[in-house]
């Protein structure tokens, strides 16, 4: 059938294999046979302090799609903007 995307920014197509981590504002799909767990970007003390936060991490053969920007970083380029 006919699947639509709501996404920001441009919209890729990634061919995987195997383990692939992505950050989780930038995942918008994958194949249904990939199992697809989230966890922090590295130790609890790192991902705080550096601002990575959580990640993606994929596991099987499929396709999947991929935003080039996050919503997040829109609403701080547009909040001191606004009043």
């Amino acid at each position: 059938g006919t699947v639509f995307f709501g996404a920001y920014g441009g919209l890729s197509k990634q061919d995987i294999a195997g383990e692939f981590i992505v950050d989780n504002s930038h995942l918008v799909a994958y194949s249904s046979n990939i199992k697809m767990s989230v966890g922090l970007s590295g130790g609890l003390i790192s991902s705080v302090t550096s601002g990575e936060g959580l990640v993606n991490r994929l596991k099987g053969n499929g396709v999947i799609y991929l935003q080039s920007r996050s919503v997040a970083g829109l609403v701080r380029f547009l909040s001191p903007k606004v009043r």
